[in-house]
């Protein structure tokens, strides 16, 4: 190898040091939480050129360097691997619950309602339970500085009967134990927590969507129109034209699934009416097979015939639900 060859070799080398320092070089993002061992290389793809080597020999020296130094970065990467492994199930060994929930209330920012709605979304089956594997996987999702190990150690608190199946209520109980002793403490959290529970009870496959617009204003399902929600006599009630309506009795009436249901409850009622045929002008014949209640209406016969007071009772109800 000549004294020329050299030169040129070094010269290049020096020339894309200090070109690798000036510039940014596109590499892995799993190399930045290693430290940095070696000379940086540039990734695949990147737009920094390799030097130029003059000498075939300096060249296959150059290659040969840079399979060793991939081969110890990735020898690397494997023990950072294992040595987080380890302290991750040292620090389960010596797994503090209360230290965790602690650290989880002030990621969730110690408010009962943002747990509440993370947990129901988690519970598909409006039962209170959730699968071992969905409530692991659901807190890791929000981002909060915790590991499966820690996590399986969380769940392991709360799975008593092995099933698989964590009661997210007991979970949020065992975080604040005041929260269950303390009532809300404004009539809005009142109102807010009594519309989640009835709403929750939806069973459409789209849930029946409700907003709070302000304290006290909701706008429900597809409806622009604001309606207020106070409590009286104990009871949530929805302003309706010039009077109120109990929530739920409002929700039967605006909510596909529980309508639909309040209407088969009837169905049958107004069957053994008509084959008696003593129901008054027009009746409700049969249930559409789409959610919203199609109703067909008929006339009946003009008989002159007593009605039983029964007849009037049962029908009048059903024109208070559905009109």
């Amino acid at each position: 190898m000549s004294r020329e060859d050299l030169a040129g070799s070094s010269h290049d080398l020096s020339d894309q040091r200090r070109q690798s320092r000036g510039s940014q070089i596109i590499r892995d993002k799993s190399m930045d939480h290693l430290p940095h061992i070696g000379p940086r290389f540039p990734a695949k793809g990147s737009k920094v050129e390799e030097p130029l080597l003059r000498n075939s020999r300096c060249r296959q020296l150059w290659d040969k360097w840079h399979t060793v130094w991939l081969m110890a970065w990735e020898r690397q990467r494997r023990l950072q691997e294992h040595l987080n492994y380890l302290r991750e199930v040292e620090k389960v060994r010596n797994f503090s619950w209360d230290l965790w929930r602690k650290r989880f209330l002030k990621f969730m920012n110690h408010k009962k309602s943002r747990l509440t709605d993370l947990f129901r979304k988690m519970d598909k089956n409006n039962d209170g339970l959730i699968p071992r594997d969905d409530f692991i996987d659901g807190i890791m999702k929000t981002k909060f500085d915790t590991s499966k190990l820690e996590m399986n150690a969380v769940a392991d608190m709360f799975d008593h009967d092995k099933l698989g199946l964590i009661d997210w209520k007991e979970f949020i109980a065992a975080l604040r134990p005041d929260w269950e002793e303390k009532k809300p403490d404004t009539e809005a959290e009142k109102i807010h927590d009594e519309v989640k529970r009835l709403v929750m009870l939806c069973t459409c496959r789209q849930k029946f969507r409700v907003f709070q617009v302000g304290e006290g204003k909701y706008r429900f399902g597809d409806s622009q129109k604001l309606r207020l929600v106070r409590i009286l006599r104990s009871t949530v009630m929805v302003r309706v034209g010039g009077g109120w309506v109990a929530l739920d009795e409002f929700l039967v009436k605006n909510d596909p699934c529980r309508a639909e249901e309040f209407m088969r409850e009837l169905m049958p009622i107004f069957e053994s009416l008509r084959q008696r045929e003593s129901l008054p002008c027009s009746y409700p014949l049969a249930m559409g097979p789409s959610r919203q209640i199609n109703t067909f209406w008929v006339n009946c016969r003009k008989k002159k015939k007593k009605l039983h007071s029964s007849v009037f009772s049962v029908f009048f109800m059903f024109y208070l639900y559905i009109f």
